[in-house]
């Protein structure tokens, strides 16, 4: 009953939409410094989905990540997560999906260029 009570409060005061406003400026700074990094230090390496809202931003490329990535070196810079979980029998090769909700766009762009830097081309 308390939970009810609060859910009740909470929609009633209209905390959630004060938050979306407040928060959502924020969040679309950090992407457009995660896209924009993107395209500057990987240049035609890269194909960029979801690029257009939510917290997270898929990229792929078959020539891209290798599969000895070091992900300690991107680790506190940029969030790098496979998707190869997600997916029902064979997964594409080079597809990472790129969280940036809690890093400060200072991060985001320095772990995109030593990801670049990394996996530039030989």
């Amino acid at each position: 009953m308390q939970m009810q009570e609060a859910l009740a409060d909470f929609i009633e005061e209209d905390i959630l939409n004060d938050t979306s406003n407040t928060c959502a400026p924020i969040y679309e700074q950090r992407r457009l410094a995660l896209i924009h990094s993107l395209k500057q230090h990987l240049e035609n390496r890269v194909t960029i989905y979801g690029d257009n809202a939510g917290l997270h931003v898929m990229a792929r490329s078959k020539q891209l990540f290798r599969s000895d990535l070091d992900r300690s070196m991107c680790q506190g810079c940029v969030g790098l997560i496979s998707t190869a979980s997600n997916y029902y029998g064979q997964a594409p090769r080079g597809e990472y999906i790129f969280g940036f909700a809690n890093l400060m766009p200072e991060e985001i762009r320095e772990g995109i260029r030593r990801l670049g830097r990394y996996n530039s081309p030989c």
